[in-house]
């Protein structure tokens, strides 16, 4: 997977469903470990977006313009953008879909 990085840095938002999905990680780890391992996740998701957009790292082509970022020790994937105005935060996944399934089981 090639990596290509920006020549500067560039803003850095975030969408209210990345806020949001970011606020279900961590009620999920929470319910099912501890607050520590809550904190860590977070901050790996955080951390990962701020480097992106310091280095404007573009990696595997996404959906629709979308970039798509695998966190190297947590089952997350960043979904973003980047355009003339910035890099934009739209999404953060489980790749694994744990909590993704389990929160489609409590809305029906």
């Amino acid at each position: 997977m090639p990596i290509v990085a920006g020549p500067v840095a560039r803003p850095l938002s975030y969408t209210r469903r990345f806020e949001q999905d970011l606020a279900r990680i961590e009620a999920w780890y929470l319910r099912t470990a501890d607050e520590r391992v809550a904190d860590e996740a977070v901050d790996a998701v955080i951390a990962q977006a701020e480097k992106i957009a310091r280095l404007g790292l573009q990696l595997r082509r996404g959906y629709r313009n979308t970039r798509e970022c695998p966190l190297p020790r947590h089952p997350f994937l960043l979904i973003y953008r980047i355009d003339s105005r910035g890099v934009s935060m739209l999404r953060v996944i489980n790749a694994r879909g744990a909590f993704l399934n389990e929160r489609a089981r409590t809305q029906t």
